[in-house]
């Protein structure tokens, strides 16, 4: 299931919690679609280690990958 965010929603880049809230899905589901490229506009913080999901964010279905 693709999930857009209009832009109205979504200004600023938002933590992985956030973002799982807004989408329904679990934190750790959605650290391994980030951890596997399948969330546009999920990158790794270096030093911390959190992600964070950055404006347009859209989770790609398995077979785009």
């Amino acid at each position: 299931m693709s999930i857009f965010l209009p832009d109205e929603q979504q200004q600023e880049a938002m933590s992985l919690a956030v973002f799982s809230l807004q989408s329904g899905k679990s934190v750790k589901y959605l650290q391994k679609l980030a951890k596997a490229g399948r969330i546009i506009g999920a990158r790794q913080d270096l030093l911390t280690g959190k992600w964070w999901i950055y404006p347009p964010a859209k989770i790609l279905k398995w077979w785009l990958i």
